[in-house]
């Protein structure tokens, strides 16, 4: 930290309800203000947890020293959220899951989903499959095939790709596209089968999935499955 800039004015270990954490305060100039700072730093099982407070010297009276550290020993550290959890903070419901098991999920609607017992987005190792929303103008309705094809080219960025189908589709009575596309796995070399499904609508939707060869019979039909849960909140 010293040879950061950076003047340590505290440093201890405080209890949490998940175990031991660590909380360091110190002081230090950017751009000519001087700033305090305080982080928690913890582990709980495999995940590593930092949590950084950061404001102007100046600040000091409205924010006291006591104030954050009380705020930082106040962390609840979770090392795994439930599926109602994770689903409480979508914009949007997901009903039958078609046996994918959720994995993250973000406020801004973004779910990660795997089948199978570990905890992997690995398609080698078990089938993925994602929904997020694209912060894009939907396109009009004759650039939606081209539009689609450059979303997931550049979303799999693998110069195997091939496209085996492209077409417009009907998701939830709504337009939308699927492509069907086959790569190998840049690392086992395994052949993979993989859909992307987008959602036209007030937003662009994008829904990717991808398992191996061996596999794609069995969760193709899953995938629809989760693809046609979909509804907004």
């Amino acid at each position: 930290m010293q040879a950061g800039g950076m003047e340590p004015i505290a440093r201890e270990t405080i209890a949490l309800p998940s175990g031991p954490a660590l909380v360091i305060g110190a002081r230090q100039s950017e751009n000519g203000v001087l700033m305090r700072k305080w982080a928690l730093l913890a582990q709980v099982n495999d995940i590593t947890v930092m949590v950084i407070a950061a404001l102007p010297d100046a600040a000091r009276d409205a924010y006291p020293d006591a104030a954050l550290r009380a705020t930082l020993a106040s962390v609840v550290i979770r090392a795994k959220l439930s599926p109602d959890d994770m689903l409480a903070v979508l914009p949007y419901r997901l009903g039958e899951r078609g046996g994918f098991r959720l994995l993250r999920t973000s406020p801004e609607g973004t779910t990660v989903l795997t089948l199978g017992p570990n905890d992997t987005t690995l398609p080698a190792e078990q089938p993925y499959f994602m929904m997020t929303p694209r912060a894009v103008e939907p396109p009009q309705a004759a650039e939606r095939e081209r539009f689609a094809q450059r979303m997931l080219v550049g979303f799999v960025s693998n110069p195997q790709l091939r496209i085996v189908s492209s077409e417009p589709v009907r998701i939830a009575g709504g337009p939308g596209h699927e492509i069907i596309a086959e790569t190998k796995d840049k690392v086992t070399g395994d052949d993979l089968v993989m859909v992307q499904w987008l959602r036209f609508g007030g937003n662009v939707l994008q829904m990717f999935g991808i398992a191996r060869r061996d596999q794609w019979a069995d969760v193709l039909p899953r995938m629809r499955a989760l693809r046609d849960s979909f509804e907004r909140k």
